[in-house]
């Protein structure tokens, strides 16, 4: 491919990206947000599950934010000034890291309650969710500061505004080994801690609960894990190629092999384009899996009704009727709907 098509086609990518993260960004925001408004007025929030899907929508939330701000970066360049960058750099990174982390903490949840047939006291389940939420945010800002610190908004040479990892004007030798360090230390972080290790963490939990659950057969139970697995699985196949892209790029860095050809580092920038819309598109698909839970259906069309509630309750009460359930009464529509069905 020729100079002039991998200019056309760089422009084709960055409109289509642009384009993409806007409409993430919107569908993130109004699904999540959804969510949220569900949670707090429908859902028991004395039940850790429902404690982390809370904050998991807030870390999506979070990340959706920040869609619209590259999206215009990616066809123009960046026009929101120094402190912009940095605050948009480390709040993308903070829905990011949160996101994966409250992903592992209910994973783990799930394994105490599954598999441990004594599980601890409502109080003790709450505390320790609480605190669990306090660490993922804690830990999830450190790793958005430290992003933070590596960003900046700084003219290139043909004169655009780059919010990029520091880019110095000192073009000696030295100077460039201590920035390429520094990216490395970043695609470590992000491969390690918030990726393998979490993966595997994830893993042994649910590979310990299918044992468990196919020996006690418990079908309440089996629900929630489903919908759990649903969630972490749909996040791990939206950032895998993504990670697995930002490694490869991360071992051309250290002049490994076949890696460093001009051609094939060419196509792992684009590839990692690529795969980065797709782990964008992660923000907007977990609403999609609570809408299979038809306790958090009935809470959201009884809060997209709110304005009608004699057309709400009507089809609230026929859709019970189809079901085989008793109808339920006006009075009863604050009545708390368990999202996580146990």
């Amino acid at each position: 491919m020729g100079t002039n098509a991998y200019v056309a086609f760089e422009i084709l990518m960055a409109t289509f990206t642009s384009g993409f993260f806007i409409l993430f960004s919107f569908l993130g925001l109004l699904g999540n947000g959804l969510v949220l408004l569900v949670v707090i007025k429908y859902e028991d929030l004395k039940k850790v599950t429902n404690i982390f899907i809370l904050n998991l929508a807030i870390s999506d939330m979070v990340f959706a934010f920040t869609l619209p701000f590259w999206a215009v970066y990616h066809v123009h360049h960046w026009i929101f000034g120094y402190v912009m960058c940095r605050l948009i750099s480390g709040m993308y990174f903070t829905g990011l890291y949160s996101c994966i982390m409250f992903l592992t903490a209910m994973s783990f949840e799930r394994y105490l309650t599954v598999v441990h047939a004594k599980a601890p006291k409502l109080k003790k389940r709450l505390w320790f969710a609480h605190l669990a939420a306090g660490i993922v945010w804690l830990f999830s800002l450190a790793g958005g500061i430290f992003e933070m610190i590596k960003s900046s908004a700084l003219e290139s040479f043909d004169g655009r505004i780059l919010c990029e990892e520091h880019i110095q004007n000192n073009p000696e030798l030295a100077s460039q080994l201590k920035n390429n360090t520094l990216n490395l230390v970043g695609y470590y972080i992000q491969n390690i801690f918030f990726f393998l290790v979490p993966l595997f963490i994830i893993i042994y939990c649910y590979c310990r609960i299918l044992q468990t659950v196919r020996m006690c057969r418990t079908q309440k139970k089996f629900k929630v894990v489903k919908l759990i697995f649903a969630i972490v699985l749909a996040f791990f196949l939206c950032w895998a190629p993504y990670n697995l892209t930002l490694l490869l790029l991360s071992l051309s860095e250290l002049d490994i092999g076949f890696l460093t050809e001009c051609r094939i580092y060419k196509n792992l920038t684009y590839s990692l384009v690529i795969c980065r819309n797709i782990a964008c598109f992660h923000c907007c698909v977990n609403p999609l899996f609570y809408m299979c839970a038809q306790n958090f259906r009935q809470s959201l069309l009884n809060l997209l009704c709110r304005g009608s509630h004699l057309q709400c309750d009507r089809k609230v009460n026929q859709r019970s009727h189809e079901s085989g359930e008793c109808s339920k009464s006006a009075a009863r529509e604050g009545q708390t709907l368990s999202m996580d069905l146990i």
